[in-house]
C-alpha cells in the first residue's frame, strides 16, 4: 500500500540550485518518517530551477530531486529528473517577487491559461509530459539503487 503525506520541505517556495533542492527533498524525507515512522519505505522530491550558462547566456531549468529510504537497512538514495527549460521571464519575476514566497511555475500560470502552478511541465513539453511522467522514471531509478 501506497500512502502519500505532506511533509514540509524548510526551503524557499522556489528552492535554487542542487544544495537546496537536495536539502528540501531530505527534509521532507525525514518529514515523511516522523509522520508515518512504521512504513517501509519513504520516497520524498522537491523540484527546483537551475542556472545554466549556454553560449555566454543564462538559461533556466527545473528539475526535480529525488530522496528514497529503505527503513530496514537504513539506505538513502537520491537521483533527479530530467530538466526542463524554464523561461526567463517567469524565474526572474518570481525572483523579484522573492524565492521564498513565490515559484517560478506559478508566475507562468499566473500568466498563461490552463497551466497548473504545480505542473508546467505539461505546458513546458507542449502536452507531452507532465510533472508525474517525468517523475515516474527519476523515482524508479532511485529506488533501483536500493536493491
Amino acid at each position: 500500500t501506497v500512502q502519500g503525506v505532506k511533509a514540509a520541505s524548510h526551503v524557499n517556495e522556489q528552492p535554487f540550485g542542487h544544495e537546496e533542492t537536495i536539502r528540501g527533498a531530505l527534509n521532507r524525507l525525514d518529514g515523511a518518517k516522523a509522520l508515518e515512522p512504521d512504513a517501509n519505505f519513504y520516497v520524498a522530491i522537491e523540484n527546483g530551477l537551475f542556472e545554466v550558462t549556454i553560449a555566454d547566456q543564462t538559461e533556466y531549468f527545473d528539475l526535480a530531486w529525488v530522496a528514497v529510504e529503505d527503513r530496514a537497512s537504513g539506505a538513502r538514495k537520491l537521483a533527479h529528473s530530467v530538466g526542463l527549460q524554464m523561461p526567463r521571464s517567469y524565474v526572474e519575476a518570481a525572483q523579484r517577487e522573492g524565492f521564498d514566497k513565490v515559484a517560478a511555475g506559478h508566475k507562468l500560470a499566473e500568466a498563461v491559461e490552463g497551466v497548473h502552478p504545480q505542473d508546467p511541465h505539461l505546458w513546458l513539453t507542449h502536452g507531452k509530459h507532465g510533472r508525474e511522467s517525468l517523475l515516474v522514471t527519476t523515482i524508479s531509478a532511485a529506488c533501483a539503487q536500493l536493491s
